[in-house]
Formats: structure tokens, sequence, C-alpha cells
């Protein structure tokens, strides 16, 4: 009898996992993940976070992964000694890699301590660890490489600088000559922190994206800035609006580049939590609520992936922190829950990884590190997307919203400024919004090859 219970109760976990389309990496992390990359020289998976243990492999922080299993680096990061009983594990925020080197920013005390360096940024060289002396700052919020360089983000108190243009970013060629930028503008003296996120290149200039806010503006947080390589940054098309506003992530889809953070309609955006840029103009991205933020954002075959701690996206409430959009629409791995925040992302061998803070996925105990075992999906072809091709008014009496167009439509979708889907529905040339609460809103028409968006106020 005990023989059989124990088969039923192998098979029924076996199917239970396979059920839900994530398996979990061993006995997983023993606290957060923070970071995912793939090495191109090693082939390699690198995992930072806040963990001295993977699959019950003992770390500091950072380890690699081979597709079966988990080793350490051949020199770990040092852990931190504060005394006899107190040792602290190094945490990984950020991996990178350049010149041969692997580069990282977290909370690196250990290094501190052995090394007299930078608490935040370090590199291993293949034999010890690292620091650079010529960058002073001891918080440093990202880290960006380019074919022939590697940018540190600087994480920067507003009080103590007011006044003074504060570098937010070191540049460092593969000589190892040092520049640095700074803030276009004097930090506010009501800021408590600027901080640039994330950093990437994308037609020729390179894009900033944090949590910026400028000098006497403490209610806008301009948040994203170009920079094309000279000695001035510009806000781009205005900035991230509101006081509370973060740019996390870039991805490159479809010849334009997403951002991704937090950020709401209501505060003057087009769009809550992501929006795309071409080169010129801002351009929305619905579908998100306003309860959202989005931590990492990856592209493959053609379909656009991200993930963070969602809420609501296309009405859809509690959904699992994770959601994939192919150029038209936000849709779903499956169904079941992420219990907290998924802060990473990577794709190995073709495969999706996870990690982050949480313990279970669905009913399933899956400990802060995960790969999806499901189906993917692939691209389609993208819509094209079109301005101002259409008029509309609103009959005040009828309380009808009336569409003149000649473009052949299939589709209607109105969004509220809170990003909710409010009417969706075969495409007609009137719309009944009588029953609609007074506001702006923004009615979106699509068909197979355009996408059309025009805003509209209800009184």
């Amino acid at each position: 009898m005990r023989i059989y219970l124990t088969i039923f109760q192998l098979l029924y976990f076996s199917y239970n996992l396979l059920s839900q389309n994530w398996q979990q990496l061993g006995s997983g992390a023993s606290m957060s993940v923070h970071s995912m990359k793939v090495n191109p020289q090693d082939n390699k998976l690198y995992v930072g976070g806040w963990f001295s243990k993977i699959n019950n492999v003992q770390v500091s922080g950072l380890a690699k992964f081979d597709g079966n299993s988990f080793s350490q680096i051949s020199n770990a990061i040092p852990p931190f000694v504060a005394d006899t009983n107190s040792i602290y594990a190094s945490a990984v925020y950020g991996i990178d890699f350049f010149n041969n080197n692997i580069y990282v920013r977290g909370n690196l005390f250990g290094i501190m301590e052995n090394y007299q360096i930078n608490k935040c940024l370090g590199y291993f060289n293949g034999i010890d660890w690292l620091g650079i002396p010529q960058i002073k700052h001891t918080d440093q919020s990202s880290i960006f490489v380019d074919s022939n360089r590697i940018f540190f983000n600087n994480y920067v108190a507003g009080v103590p600088y007011t006044n003074y243009y504060k570098p937010f970013t070191y540049i460092m060629d593969q000589l190892g000559n040092i520049d640095s930028l700074c803030f276009p503008y004097p930090l506010s003296s009501g800021t408590t922190f600027s901080n640039i996120i994330t950093t990437t290149k994308y037609k020729g200039k390179y894009y900033f994206g944090g949590n910026v806010n400028g000098y006497d503006s403490i209610a806008i947080s301009e948040d994203f800035f170009e920079w094309d390589g000279g000695s001035e940054l510009t806000v781009v098309d205005g900035g991230i609006r509101g006081g509370t506003s973060y740019i996390n992530a870039f991805a490159h889809y479809n010849d334009e580049l997403y951002l991704g953070g937090y950020w709401l309609q209501a505060d003057g955006n087009l769009s809550n939590t992501i929006m795309k840029y071409d080169g010129i103009t801002l351009k929305p991205v619905f579908g998100f609520g306003t309860q959202n933020y989005i931590t990492s954002m990856i592209v493959h075959n053609n379909i656009l992936y991200m993930c963070g701690n969602f809420n609501d996206v296309n009405g859809i409430h509690d959904i699992n922190n994770i959601v994939y959009y192919d150029g038209n629409d936000f849709k779903y791995l499956d169904t079941l829950d992420f219990d907290n925040t998924i802060a990473t992302i990577e794709f190995y061998n073709n495969e999706l990884y996870v990690g982050g803070g949480f313990w279970t996925i669905g009913n399933d105990s899956v400990s802060r590190i995960a790969k999806y075992t499901g189906v993917l999906p692939t691209g389609s072809k993208k819509i094209k997307e079109v301005f101002s091709i259409v008029k509309i008014y609103i009959d005040p009496l009828s309380q009808i919203l009336n569409i003149t167009t000649s473009t052949n439509f299939n589709e209607t979708k109105i969004f509220n400024l809170q990003g909710q889907l409010v009417i969706a529905h075969t495409f007609v040339k009137q719309v009944d919004v009588s029953y609609l609460q007074s506001g702006m809103y923004v009615i979106e028409l699509k068909n197979d090859k355009e996408k059309v968006w025009e805003k509209f106020v209800k009184e």
C-alpha cells in the first residue's frame, strides 16, 4: 500500500508541474533573484541576487548556469564579515560583460572590505575581484555595455548636491579611459534622489531612463534623456510626467524603442506604464491599468516580453506578472499567478527564464527562479500605426459618438485615462457613449493593416 501511494504522489506531482508550464530550477534560490544575463564568451546564464545558495550550491550573490546545473565562478564575491557572528552575502543587482571581464553592481560590501573599493561596483578579471579607483561615488544603479565602451550609471542623493551638476554616468573605453556625463540641470533641493536605471543605444544615439527630478520641478520627473555623443543631453519629447514616475527598462521592438516602468496617463502621459519612441515622438501603448509597473523587457522571435508586478492588463485583474506583446495586443503565457514580483527575464538556449521574489506559481512552491516549459508564441506582422486619419464627434443630444472614415476597420476599443478598457466591439460608425462618465477618452480603431488613435471628451 505504501509503495502504490508513493507512485501516485509522484505521478500527481509530475502532472502538476507540467500542467502549470513552469519548472523550478533545482531547489531554487535561498533569497531573491534580481538579474540574469547570458555571457556570450562561455554561453552560460549568469544569475545575480541576494542569495547565498542556489540549488543548494554555496554562492555569494552570483552563480552561473549551464542548462543543467549551477556553479560558482572560480573566485566567489567575498562576503561581508561584520563580526564573528555576522557574515552577509553580497547582493548582485546587475551583470554585464566587457573586455573579457564580468562587471557587477549591487551591495558588494565584501569587495569594499577586502579591496578598499567602491561598495556597489566591481569586476572579475578571471583571477580576482577588483574595483575602479577613478569612480569615487558609492552607489551604482545600472550598467550598460556598448560595443567599445561601458556605462556605469549613478544613484544620486539630491539634497547634498543642490545647485550642483552631478555626474550621473561614467563611461569607460576598452583602454580604461573614463569620462563622465552630468545631469543637464542642477538637482532640486526637494529631491530625495535621482537615479538612472537603464541605458540603451537606438538609431545611433544613447538613451537614459530612470527617476530624475530637475531643479525646482518636484512635481515633474523628466526621466527620459537623449545623448548624441557630444557635450549636451536633452529631455526627450517632454519626458515622463508625474512626480513618482520612473523608467525601469528599454527594449527594441519593430524598429521602435519601448519604455517600461511606472507612470500614469492621468498625469499627462500618453498611456500607463509603457510607451514607445520612434526617434521623434513618444507614442501610446494601451492595455495597462494604473496599478502596474514593469521591471524588465526582452524581445525573442519578434515577441516583446515584459515582467514586473501587474494588477490590471487588458482589463484582467490579479494576473501573473508576466505578459507578452505581439505588436497588436497584450497576451498571457498562462493564467497562473506569481505571488510576488518578477524582477528579471532572460532567454537562454531559446528557453525563457524568470527570477524575482516569488515563492509560488499557482499552488506550487517555486522558489525565486523558474523556467517556462510551455509553447512560446511566435511574432506576427506589424500593424502600421497612423494618427488623425479619422474624424469623430459626439452628438450632445443622443450621446452618440460618430466616426467618419473611408477606411474599413474591424475593431473598436475605447480607453479611459486610467488605461482601462471601457468599450470593445466590432467596428461601427456610431457608438453609444451615454453611459460613460464625463472626461477624456481615447478611441482605438484597428484592422489587419493599420491602427488609429483619437482622443475625445465626453461632457
